[in-house]
C-alpha cells in the first residue's frame, strides 16, 4: 500500500500559443501527509515551491492548493505564455526503489535554459531556489523524498 501523501496543485495562467484568452495548465507534486501538526511548515515549503515555479515559468501562477484553495495572483498576462512550452523536471527517490518521477511546469521561460541548450541553468538564482524548494518539499507516492536530478524545455517550439 503507497504511503499517506499530500498532494499541492499548482494552477498556472498560460496563453497557448499567443497572447490572447487565458488557458489554465497546472503541476502537480507530492508532499508530506498533512497533520494539524505540520500544516504551517508544509505550507511554508510549498509556499517555497510555488514561488519557485512562478521564477520559471512566463505564465502566472493564479494558485496552488492542498485542499482548499490558496489565491496567488491575479495579475493580468501581459507576454506570450506558451502553454505547450513546458520544463521537465526529473525527481528521484532517495531511498527504496530509486524510482524517478517527471513533473511539468507549463510556459517554461526559455530564459532560465543555458544559452544555445534546452536544459536547465543550475547556476540560475530561480533554478537554484527551485532545487531547494523541491527537494524540501516532494516526495514519492510511496512518501520517500525525492532530489532534483535535472530539467530540460519540452513540448512544441513556435
Amino acid at each position: 500500500m503507497a504511503a499517506v501523501t499530500s498532494k499541492m496543485v499548482v494552477t498556472i495562467a498560460t496563453t497557448g500559443v499567443g497572447l490572447g484568452q487565458e488557458v489554465p495548465a497546472k503541476s502537480q507534486f507530492e508532499g508530506t501527509a498533512l497533520t494539524a501538526g505540520n500544516l504551517a511548515a508544509q505550507t511554508t515549503l510549498a509556499q517555497a515551491l510555488s514561488d519557485a515555479i512562478q521564477n520559471l515559468t512566463t505564465g502566472i501562477v493564479r494558485a496552488w492548493n492542498f485542499t482548499i484553495g490558496t489565491p496567488v495572483s491575479s495579475t493580468a498576462l501581459t507576454v506570450t505564455a506558451n502553454r505547450s512550452e513546458k520544463w521537465i523536471v526529473t525527481g528521484q527517490e532517495t531511498t527504496g526503489n530509486l524510482r524517478k518521477f517527471t513533473y511539468t511546469i507549463p510556459a517554461g521561460d526559455t530564459n532560465k535554459a543555458l544559452a544555445g541548450t534546452i536544459d536547465y541553468d543550475a547556476a540560475n538564482a530561480d533554478w537554484i531556489a527551485f532545487v531547494s524548494a523541491f527537494n524540501a518539499y516532494a516526495k514519492s507516492p510511496a512518501g520517500n523524498a525525492l532530489t532534483f536530478r535535472g530539467a530540460k524545455l519540452g513540448g512544441r517550439r513556435a
